[in-house]
């Protein structure tokens, strides 16, 4: 499965959820995915991208992993060997700070690489070993959090940013050729390109939604103006045919508008009022 048709699926089941009022079952979930068999790291990420869109998956609570002998922070977590990263004392609103806490304080049971793992993940990587892709990925969560506050805009939430990249980052970890790669840290770099094109791809469409939202209230602020200003002018209700002129649209153009106006006009040749 390419990462497009991924999404795709991902956008599917979302809707799915919608239809149920918002609420979807972990089976449900398994089901849908069953053809694509995803282990329980996976599964996760999707249940928390539905959570994310705020969607109820029953049964569903990630308890953070707290493992004997973990440090307390998450230094030097990521396969690229950077500093984990620490709670701000201030970001975003009140609820993004709230997440960002909860989330910084759960991949904080990360372990570094240690040594012998810097030596061989990257081998382990090349003869698919399940676990080296769990422990790589893991590795990437502090980077993901670097990467989404620094590209988190208004429009779009830094929990949404974060879920978006974390299953963007799941998906290129099982479909890499490490064979291809000539070290860790390139393996890292493109990861972490890979995680940058989805919330790249994530933002431009939040932003398309708000601009096609933001027109269509103006739209209508112009059709209530037009229709103040026809019935001033004309002494009387004003009928369809008489505002699309004005406003220079098509007359179906403005029945659309007038449904999410509110406003009552005349079908031209009627005495109803639409």
């Amino acid at each position: 499965m390419t990462p497009e048709e991924f999404q795709k699926k991902l956008q599917d089941i979302v809707e799915l959820a919608k239809k149920q009022n918002q609420i979807i079952s972990q089976e449900d979930v398994r089901t849908f995915f069953a053809k694509e068999h995803l282990n329980q790291e996976q599964l996760d990420l999707v249940f928390e991208f539905l959570q994310s869109r705020h969607i109820i998956v029953r049964g569903y609570h990630r308890e953070p992993e707290k493992n004997a002998g973990v440090s307390e922070t998450a230094e030097e977590n990521s396969a690229g060997n950077a500093d984990g990263e620490s709670i701000p004392e201030k970001f975003g609103t009140e609820q993004e700070q709230h997440y960002l806490e909860m989330y910084l304080d759960e991949i904080a049971a990360v372990r570094p690489l240690n040594e012998e793992e810097r030596q061989t993940l990257l081998e382990r990587l090349r003869s698919k070993d399940p676990a080296s892709k769990r422990r790589l990925t893991e590795l990437m969560l502090s980077d993901i959090v670097k990467l989404a506050k620094q590209m988190r805009i208004p429009e779009v939430s830094l929990q949404d940013l974060i879920q978006e990249a974390n299953l963007q980052l799941v998906l290129a970890v099982d479909m890499m050729d490490y064979r291809m790669t000539g070290s860790l840290k390139e393996v890292h770099d493109r990861l972490l390109e890979d995680a940058r094109q989805a919330m790249e791809t994530m933002i431009e469409e939040q932003k398309d939604v708000h601009t096609r939202d933001r027109r269509m209230v103006e739209k209508v602020e112009e059709m209530k103006d037009a229709i103040n200003v026809l019935k001033k002018k004309l002494g009387r209700k004003v009928y369809l045919d008489e505002v699309a002129d004005y406003l220079e649209i098509t007359e179906e153009e403005a029945a659309d508008i007038l449904r999410l106006a509110g406003e009552e006009v005349k079908e031209e040749g009627t005495d109803e009022e639409k």
